[in-house]
This record gives structure tokens, sequence and C-alpha cells, in this order.
């Protein structure tokens, strides 16, 4: 009997279905929509990380999940900037913005990738699809029930 309540807490209460396994299908479709849609969340914006690479040297890293790399790169991009008066900012900022973009690319690739093998592959046209699918997108593929 506690299984079924926490089922229905799970699904949100009013809707109905017809057997346990069916509510079961349900809950297992919104945790997976839930987690598709909570990783879409974290996804890392560019110019916010070029931004705080410009403000403050390597934390665009660090909002990038690069922690260590943003670490060694803030003290180090200070000290040259100390030691040549400013001028190595023509050679510090540069590198900061480009790689500031990419390493935004380069966490949403992971994010895609992650996201890729949470969704079902269509056996049809190979194409991914939301997990709940019961018909493919791409080419109208059925999926048996």
């Amino acid at each position: 009997m506690l299984e079924i309540l926490n089922l229905i807490k799970a699904v949100g209460g009013g809707v109905k279905v017809k057997s346990i396994g069916a509510w079961r299908m349900k809950v297992e479709a919104k945790k997976t929509w839930m987690e598709i849609d909570s990783l879409e969340k974290k996804r890392k914006n560019g110019w916010a990380a070029v931004g705080l690479n410009l403000i403050f040297p390597g934390f665009g890293y660090i909002y990038c999940g690069k922690i260590l790399l943003g670490v060694i790169v803030f003290p180090v991009a200070i000290g040259i900037l100390i030691v040549t008066i400013g001028f190595g900012a023509f050679v510090i900022y540069p590198i900061l913005i480009i790689d500031g973009f990419l390493a935004a690319n380069r966490y949403n690739i992971k994010l895609d990738e992650e996201i890729r093998g949470i969704m079902k592959t269509c056996p049809k046209c190979a194409e991914k699809i939301l997990p709940e699918a019961k018909v493919c997108k791409h080419c109208s593929y059925e999926f048996p029930e």
C-alpha cells in the first residue's frame, strides 16, 4: 500500500491509470523527463564565461566546472599582469576570451552526450527521441507497448 501511495505522489495525485504497471511507467517517464530537463538547465553560456574571465581571470573556467584550472589561471594571470605592468593583457585577454567560449562549449557537449544517453533510439531511422515517445517524430515508427 505504501508503494502505491508513493507512486501517487510521484505522478501528481489525480492521474487515472488502469494498473500499477502503468503507474510505474508514468513515474519512470516523468523521472527521465525531469532528468533531461534538469540537465538542459545546466547549460553554460559562452558570454557569461567570457565576462567572468575578463573581470576575474580564471573565473569563467570555474563557472564551466573546471575549478582547478580556474584556481591556477587566476594567480598566474594576475602575476603576468603585474610583472608586465599591464602589457600582458594583450596576450592574456584574447586567450581568455576565446577559451571562455570553448570551455562553455566543451561543457555543453558533455551535457548533450549525457542527454543522448538517457534518450532512446528509433530502430527504424536511428534518431534519438524522448524515452516516453510512442511514435518516432522523424519517421513515424510506432513503438510496441
